[in-house]
């Protein structure tokens, strides 16, 4: 019988879960940030927007969220996070996606999962969309 991770191994949990947590953020801004770089970098006449790798894993990225969000499954960053507050003995938010909690938490008390999903679906379709419409540089990498 397992007596659990011991005092070290839940703060350990419970840090390593802020961790994810920051990475699942960062992913995030990634993704939206990278959405308005795009077109802002367009509107601009600049190139940020069009380096190829960064649109590569851009486009990578959103289509994995967007799989995700269509097949109601959580990303594997949100699994990660849980599985380590449980273990930790830190508080587990109602099984809510942590970047669903973050953006109701500053942006809109109650976000429809619907209306999570047509936005999740209108970037990942605008997001391809400007792969031919706002093309990456052959070059720039």
């Amino acid at each position: 019988m397992h007596a659990g991770p011991g005092l070290q191994g839940v703060e350990t949990l419970l840090w390593a879960a802020w961790v994810v947590r920051a990475v699942h953020l960062a992913f995030g801004a990634f993704i939206f940030l990278g959405w308005l770089a795009i077109i802002l970098g367009r509107l601009a006449g600049a190139g940020f927007g069009r380096n190829r790798l960064l649109r590569a894993v851009h486009l990578g990225g959103i289509i994995a969220v967007t799989a995700f969000a269509a097949t109601g499954r959580y990303c594997p960053l949100t699994d990660l996070e849980f599985w380590m507050l449980e273990r930790g003995g830190g508080p587990v938010f109602a099984r809510e996606p942590f970047l669903a909690r973050l953006i109701a938490a500053a942006l809109y008390p109650a976000v429809p999962p619907g209306l999570l999903l047509a936005l999740t679906l209108l970037m990942a379709v605008t997001t391809i969309a400007f792969w031919w419409l706002i093309p990456p540089d052959r070059y720039r990498d």
